[in-house]
């Protein structure tokens, strides 16, 4: 207290004569984040604040530092609950921090003690008539009660009101005005605020520290740096926690993710929130609570969070949310099942604006599911008119569901801006669905891998690709294609001059020499069509591999880019392979646009040997996958040989090979030489298999060589030629950017409109049905759910002002008695 510097601590501080007992002698101000400070008050009666009395508070306050707490305001008060009004007024000293009031109270027999800490977020109401009166509401317990009320009587209102103002603005950016707290405050009572910008992504952390404060939760430094990194290197607005340090459970510095999915309520920063592979089953009930009040994501994925019986809540809360802006939905791998997907079919039928995007692979969705999603898209038409990619692979689609799926796709037709349309392995009647794709005038991809293509269903994908101007890919992997149907599809789609720059799957049909032969004569006339051929899996003998081959070879204006063989061949012998070979390197040396090959699996070493000793002179290839085909260390050799003669090569995969140390040391020695491969993939099968095999000196050596191959790599000169290197890429998920702008409801038809209005009234009939029959079988209370499972129960346990459920929130503290 001698130190004269501490004097310039205190923002003011004003003394008045006592006139009343309604009046204290002292009040204090203090900025934010500086320690309270204070003179020893000279008149000791009424209300001055001492020095110890205030290291007491100090004390007090400095037990929520962790949350970024600190004392902005000190002030001496009278306090009253309003109501019970036969109380007195009680004596008391306000302190207004960044999250919390708090009152503290000092008497000869009680002591020191603090009698409430009250979070801002508490707070629903601030009004004030004059200069020396402040009326402060909570928000109530539940539903059914008041909302308390209490007034606070001080000569310093307008600094405690301006104090409250700053510390609420600093942790509320971005709340609506349904969230926001209500203000009537006289210009008497009114100062002006301290201007302060919002912290990284509009405030967030402000509020996670704020939140964190609220459920006494310790707040996460790993978190926090993440999101700051993030915002300040980057600037992106996309939240993907899968890549969050402690995001992963069961670990010493696993999160609490309750108070950050708390501040991601109203943030206004970030448009898409992706968490991927997370088993945390508690998240998806928090998520419900963001899709409840968030008005600015645009972008959910959320792929392999397991099974849960929560999944529901998520479409059930974003029901509740008219303002939503979000237009891409992925909840691929997860087992949502069908009441889930039925509430999120419900939630889309209200959307007010567009939906890009709707991916719900491998989701464990019945027929009945499908079936409430088709009727969902015909009773808003504005919403699946503008669906561009619809994602239903791996989910059980039977006759009545590939007929719901077949009547919205009829009636969407041409004013669909459907562009992927992805059904594989769903049991699908492709008969039914595939006299509509025809009729889909944007449709750019078609997958309808591992579903049975017969005569029939092959006749209309054909018809499909034959009056298409836009299709670019249309896989048909595992369908049990024969030769006669594949050249039908192949005879369609290469005769169409419309389309260009195509990508065929066609994995995993079985074709015998016959087949491929009649093939390749259609894929020689259209390989100026063609990008991508993929024959993987199917098995090829030597005189349908070699036709394949040759036609390709030969062919004279061809765009063929890519070209996967994996596990392809099934012939043997050394003069086959020598055969192959020549016909292989032939392709590496005569087709200019050819720059991506695939050979992974199948090919022994007397095929591999002529092949690479041809890799060394191929002028055009930058992309090469030869794993999985055991060639050993000496085929290592051979293919560091290549290396280093190449200088085109600019992706290479080796791994799966049963390559030993010294076939590392002879890559590693190649990799001196070679100066353009800059994407190598890591050998990891391989490592793993013999690391554990040497003795102590030679793993530290593996490790030490398996280190100098990737820095090599990572050296070398990466020629930028826009490639997006399509064999590393291969298996990766497709990522949809999250929209910068809303999506408007499509134009809707009035043939459609007509149908839209009897499909809701069909909708209303059967509810009313619904409604009477159970209130039947619930003695005439109407309602379709019990009470305590409803969904329009549980989304209003949802408090407005912060999003939380009150039976889960602490109730606020109130002033005492």
């Amino acid at each position: 207290k001698n130190n004269p510097a501490n004097s310039s601590r205190l923002t003011s501080r004003l003394s008045t004569r006592p006139n009343s007992r309604s009046t204290f002698l002292t009040w204090s101000v203090y900025p934010s984040s500086r320690t309270p400070m204070a003179e020893e008050g000279k008149k000791r009666g009424g209300g001055a604040i001492s020095p110890s009395f205030l290291e007491y508070i100090e004390q007090y306050v400095s037990q929520s530092k962790a949350y970024g707490e600190n004392v902005k305001l000190v002030c001496p008060v009278q306090v009253q609950k309003l109501k019970n009004k036969k109380l007195k007024n009680q004596r008391r000293v306000l302190v207004v921090g960044n999250h919390r009031i708090y009152t503290f109270q000092k008497s000869r027999l009680a002591g020191k003690k603090c009698t409430n800490a009250i979070h801002l977020y508490d707070i629903v109401g601030i009004s004030s008539t004059d200069a020396r009166s402040l009326e402060l509401t909570f928000r109530a317990r539940k539903k059914k009660y008041a909302e308390p009320r209490v007034q606070i009587r001080s000569s310093g209102v307008p600094q405690i009101i301006q104090a409250m103002l700053e510390s609420i603005r600093d942790i509320s950016v971005g709340f609506s005005e349904f969230a926001a707290v209500r203000q009537d405050i006289a210009e008497a009572s009114r100062l002006p605020l301290e201007p302060r910008e919002p912290g990284p992504g509009h405030g967030i952390l402000e509020q996670y520290m704020a939140y964190s404060n609220y459920h006494k939760v310790k707040p996460s430094r790993e978190l926090h740096r993440f999101i700051q990194d993030k915002n300040m290197l980057t600037g992106s607005s996309d939240l993907n926690l899968s890549d969050c340090p402690g995001i992963e459970p069961k670990s010493t510095i696993s999160l609490d993710m309750t108070p950050f999915f708390a501040a991601v309520h109203h943030n206004t920063f970030f448009r898409s929130l992706v968490i991927e592979d997370v088993s945390r089953k508690e998240v998806i009930p928090m998520l419900a609570k963001v899709v409840r009040h968030n008005r600015t994501l645009t972008k959910l994925a959320l792929t392999g969070l397991g099974s849960s019986n929560s999944w529901w809540l998520v479409g059930d809360q974003l029901c509740n949310n008219e303002y939503d802006m979000i237009q891409v939905i992925d909840f691929s791998n997860n087992s949502l099942g069908t009441k889930a997907v039925l509430t999120l079919g419900r939630a889309i039928q209200h959307f007010s604006h567009g939906l890009k995007v709707l991916n719900l692979s491998n989701c464990s969705i019945s027929s009945k599911g499908i079936i409430g999603l088709m009727n969902s898209f015909s009773r808003n038409y504005g919403v699946s008119l503008s669906l561009e990619v619809l994602n239903l692979s791996y989910n059980k689609m039977d006759d009545p569901a590939s007929k719901a799926l077949e009547d919205w796709l009829y009636r969407v037709r041409e004013h669909s801006q459907l562009r992927e349309l992805i059904l594989a392995k769903a049991g699908l009647n492709i008969t039914s669905v595939g006299k509509s794709l025809r009729a889909l005038a944007h449709l750019e991809r078609i997958v309808l891998d591992r579903n049975k293509v017969d005569q029939g269903a092959a006749q209309l994908v054909a018809v499909a690709c034959e009056y298409s101007s836009t299709l670019r890919e249309l896989s048909l992997a595992r369908c049990g294609l024969c030769g006669e149907d594949s050249q039908t599809i192949l005879r369609s789609l290469l005769t169409n001059s419309a389309l260009s720059g195509l990508k065929i799957n066609l994995a995993g049909n079985k074709f015998d020499d016959k087949d491929i032969q009649a093939c390749t004569l259609t894929i020689n006339r259209g390989l100026s069509q063609i990008h991508t051929i993929d024959l993987s899996n199917s098995r090829l003998k030597e005189k349908g591999f070699v036709a394949l081959l040759r036609s390709i070879s030969q062919a004279e204006s061809s765009t063929l880019d890519t070209l996967i063989l994996d596990n392809a061949y099934a012939g043997s012998g050394t003069s086959s392979a020598v055969e192959v070979a020549k016909w292989i390197a032939s392709l590496l040396n005569s087709a200019p646009n050819f720059q991506a090959l695939s050979m992974a699996g199948g090919y022994d070493l007397k095929l591999l040997q002529p092949f690479l000793e041809a890799l060394q002179t191929a002028p055009h290839l930058l992309e090469l996958n030869v794993s999985k085909n055991k060639m050993g260390d000496k085929g290592a050799s051979y293919l560091a040989n290549a290396m280093r003669m190449n200088t085109t090569l600019q992706f290479l995969n080796c791994d799966e090979n049963q390559i030993g140390l010294n076939g590392w040391l002879s890559i590693l020695a190649a990799f001196r030489k070679n100066k353009t491969i800059h994407r190598f993939t890591y050998p990891w099968f391989d490592f793993e298999r013999i690391v554990d095999t040497l003795e102590a000196e030679h793993q530290l050596k593996l490790i030490e060589v398996m280190g100098d191959i990737q820095e090599a790599a990572d050296l070398n000169v990466n020629a930028d030629t826009g490639r997006l290197f399509v064999l590393e890429k291969r298996d990766a998920p497709t990522v949809y950017e999250a929209p910068t702008h809303t999506l408007p409801l499509c134009p809707v038809p009035e043939a459609l409109l007509r149908h839209q209005e009897q499909a809701m009234l069909v909708d209303i009939k059967a509810t009313d049905e619904d409604d009477i029959q159970d209130a039947a079988r619930h003695g005439g209370s109407g309602d379709r759910f019990p009470a305590a499972a409803s969904p329009s129960s549980s989304s209003s346990s949802f408090n407005e002002h912060n999003g939380y459920s009150e039976d889960d929130e602490p109730l606020p503290a109130l002033p005492p008695r």
